[in-house]
């Protein structure tokens, strides 16, 4: 059951919503949020709060104002904080837009280490931090093969997301038989890092799945992307 506070605050989030965000309407979070003050989980109010004004500032195309108290508030709050996932999401988003992604990165990376978190609300910021190194030509070095292996593996990567996972292998792969030589790099990382919590998974599932399964979903990419670089 959820509590009085939240059930409150979802009330006032959809008055706003149907307000098409107005400006004024920060002000009714920040009297929200007063009116909680002193109680034990404040800090989840105030942060859930001044995230909804994020999305009020970038509505209304103040995409600057958004980004600094995006950044402000990863700042204040650590990552394991629930919703997190939604503000690194916000700071991409204006940080991207504004040329100013070098500021939120060491947040993102923050994030992505953060084991306690749930692995799905986690897929949004790894798919960007991996496009992003393509894009930038930047996804070629051994460490970044391994820091991204070693991100996943913490996140406890089940065999129904292998194949999303095998898609970011070939995009960083110079061709199919390095993809092959990582993707069985993973596994052994994996295995080793797995608990009790997670699927064993074993080198037998590429016998299932060969590698010119790959090959046909790698054609789906070829229209957007380029190992190290946009496509024209």
């Amino acid at each position: 059951m959820k509590s009085d506070w939240k059930q409150e605050l979802e009330v006032l989030v959809m008055d706003i919503i149907g307000n098409k965000f107005a400006l004024l309407d920060i002000d009714r979070l920040h009297v929200f949020s007063q009116k909680y003050q002193g109680r034990e989980d404040y800090s989840s109010i105030k942060f859930g709060c001044e995230s909804f004004m994020s999305t009020i500032y970038l509505q209304n195309h103040l995409v600057e104002n958004a980004l600094e108290l995006d950044l402000r508030l990863m700042r204040e709050n650590p990552p394991t904080t629930m919703g997190y996932d939604a503000l690194v999401a916000s700071a991409i988003n204006c940080g991207e837009k504004l040329n100013r992604i070098n500021e939120v990165m060491p947040y993102i990376i923050s994030f992505l280490h953060t084991t306690d978190y749930r692995e799905n609300d986690r897929s949004y910021a790894l798919s960007w931090y991996i496009e992003w190194h393509i894009k930038q030509g930047l996804a070629s070095s051994s460490d970044f093969e391994f820091n991204i292996i070693n991100i996943m593996a913490s996140m406890g990567i089940k065999k129904d997301d292998f194949v999303s996972f095998a898609d970011w292998i070939i995009l960083l792969s110079e061709d199919l038989k390095r993809a092959n030589i990582k993707i069985n790099s993973f596994f052994d990382i994996y295995n080793a890092a797995s608990d009790e919590n997670r699927i064993d998974l074993s080198k037998e599932y590429l016998e299932t799945e060969p590698l010119e399964y790959y090959r046909e979903r790698m054609k789906y990419f070829s229209g957007a992307f380029r190992v190290g670089k946009r496509a024209n």
